[in-house]
């Protein structure tokens, strides 16, 4: 017999199914899980975007959940109830249980589609059987053959197994709004307490994918991919802050790419990275936004960029950090145990940025890169021999690209701001940013070799990193031959420090290193290189790292008769 309170319970969850369906010409349709979230937290979705994901809000459900009315709370409960559906049966592997309808009137009865895109009567058996093989794959390859940890069984030490036994659960279900699939784990069962919150789940899988931007089987593939991925972090690896969750999309849409790499439904999503991902001053936004408009799809491009640097493991070295630290914390402690650093990298992904579309270089850089758009600058200004001014400030942990036409060529200047700290801090305050285009720079400048000279005006230099490219060359700039470069040398990031001489390549210089005091710092012979069609003296700077601390010192070259002197200032 039933107690009062387990009795009123399972009215309330009866009564809230009841609300979640609708009749529409004779078939019963869902209401919108996702819609019905949004509105009753006030979220505005973004026209722009698709809510690939149902994921992200019901994250943000839980965490709103005690500031919601009555009625919002009934709301979103009658939409996030665990589906009770007609059949289901265990996937080959026996690893996964597949719910479905079958009857003609449901309408979430799943049906493969035609080559005109249309349901073929009576084919739900042949689409679970499409769920039960795809699903099996994936855990396959995500746990088995790429490492990780598998997710855990809704059936836990005195709990009730639901959906019928222990295997995870996948619900096909219709959802009438675009929405792919989602990892459900709103009323699901805790395994690890705060402040790294770990649950059981199911996953709901859209029943045709007819319609969608990539429909029919391959939308089934890469939502499977994703899905199952989002039950791996949520249940083994765990939430430390909603703010982290556009890790979780980023990764989970990464992860479509490598288990089905023909099918590049990603491609819908990073396209909003580099033509979209902006404030309305048109600043780009910090690289840690997380809202429903820019969940984390769009970002997987930086999952592309660090596999492409250390191979795929590097992603899951950052989820096992995450299992004792907080996210972007497990990101800085993964990338160190690769021999480097998060803010160095984040540069180097800002400066592969450009070379995308028609500047491609698909072997040194993306190599789908071809397929990504041009990134959208953030400000543009005609060079006409006066001084220009562009000036709208960035975010932490942001990257803005200015356009500066001069002459027959175009230079794009990045201006990369690096200050990981403030994200750990939670400081998302704008940051004064001022570049300033002159042909005799003044204060802290780069001069380049067609006459440019970029000064940048903010508070803390050593959090900012500008490098310029030729939108003619599809290369670097060359800086001009009288000045040092990089200037300000970052002894963390920088690989070489470049004095510039008027010598025949080969010929050996004598380099020497005094600090304010005329201590001498540094001494070394090295040859006379060439670089960019100049002759110059490159200084490795990890011969400086042990030797050389923060400060301005002055650099002395001499070769044969000829001595030369630069001043440059050091950044640990």
């Amino acid at each position: 017999m039933l107690r009062e309170s387990s009795w009123r319970r399972s009215c309330e969850i009866a009564f809230a199914v009841v609300c979640s369906l609708t009749v529409v010409k004779g078939q019963v349709v869902r209401v919108s899980p996702v819609q019905t979230i949004a509105r009753n937290l006030n979220i505005e979705l973004d026209a722009g975007s698709t809510i690939k994901c149902g994921t992200p809000l019901i994250a943000l459900a839980r965490e709103r959940w005690n500031d919601l009315s009555p009625q919002a709370r009934f709301e979103i409960s009658s939409v996030l109830v665990r589906p009770s559906l007609e059949k289901s049966r265990p996937s080959p592997s026996g690893k996964l249980r597949i719910h479905y309808d079958t009857s003609a009137t449901s309408g979430n009865t799943p049906a493969l589609l035609n080559a005109s895109g249309q349901r073929i009567p009576n084919s739900f058996e042949a689409y679970v059987d499409s769920v039960s093989s795809i699903f099996d794959y994936c855990w396959q390859y995500e746990v088995d053959s790429l490492g990780y940890l598998p997710p855990p069984a809704d059936s836990v030490s005195g709990a009730a197994a639901l959906g019928g036994d222990s295997k995870y659960d996948v619900y096909v279900m219709q959802f009438n709004d675009g929405t792919f699939g989602q990892t459900q784990y709103f009323n699901e069962i805790l395994l690890s307490p705060s402040p790294n919150e770990k649950y059981t789940s199911y996953i709901e899988i859209e029943n045709d994918f007819q319609g969608y931007r990539t429909s029919g089987i391959n939308g089934l593939k890469v939502t499977a991919a994703h899905e199952l991925h989002h039950a791996i972090q949520i249940g083994k690896y765990g939430i430390w802050s909603n703010n982290d969750l556009y890790f979780n999309e980023l990764t989970s849409s990464w992860m479509e790419d490598v288990v089905f790499t023909s099918i590049n439904d990603y491609y819908f999503d990073v396209k909003r990275y580099f033509q979209n991902y902006r404030d309305g001053l048109n600043r780009s936004f910090p690289f840690t936004k997380f809202d429903p408009s820019f969940a984390g799809y769009e970002r997987s491009i930086w999952a592309h960029f660090l596999t492409k640097r250390f191979g795929r493991n590097v992603m899951r070295a950052i989820w096992e950090k995450e299992q004792s630290q907080p996210l972007f914390q497990g990101m800085r402690s993964a990338l160190e145990s690769y021999g480097t650093n998060l803010e160095a990298e984040y540069a180097l992904f800002t400066y592969w940025n450009f070379f995308t579309a028609d500047r491609a270089d698909t072997v040194r850089f993306y190599p789908e890169g071809k397929s990504y758009p041009r990134l959208v600058r953030n400000a543009a200004v005609t060079f006409s021999g006066s001084t220009a001014v562009m000036s709208n400030g960035a975010f932490p942990f942001s990257a803005q690209m200015y356009e500066v036409v001069y002459g027959s060529d175009t230079v794009n200047a990045f201006v990369v701001n690096t200050d990981a700290d403030a994200v750990l801090r939670g400081d998302n305050a704008v940051r004064n940013l001022e570049v300033r285009v002159s042909l005799t720079g003044a204060g802290p400048h780069q001069t380049l070799a067609n006459g440019l000279s970029f000064s940048l005006l903010v508070d803390q230099l050593q959090q900012w990193r500008p490098f310029f490219l030729s939108s003619a060359s599809k290369d670097d700039i060359a800086t001009v031959q009288k000045e040092a470069s990089p200037n300000p040398l970052r002894l963390s990031d920088n690989q070489t420090l470049v004095l510039p001489v008027d010598e025949p390549v080969a010929s050996e210089a004598e380099v020497l290193i005094v600090g304010s005091s005329l201590d001498l710092a540094f001494s070394d012979r090295l040859a006379v290189t060439e670089l960019y069609g100049k002759t110059v003296i490159a200084i490795p700077t990890q011969n400086l790292r042990s030797k050389i601390a923060s400060g301005v010192y002055v650099v002395l070259a001499r070769v044969g008769e000829r001595e030369y002197r630069w001043k440059v200032a050091v950044i640990r």
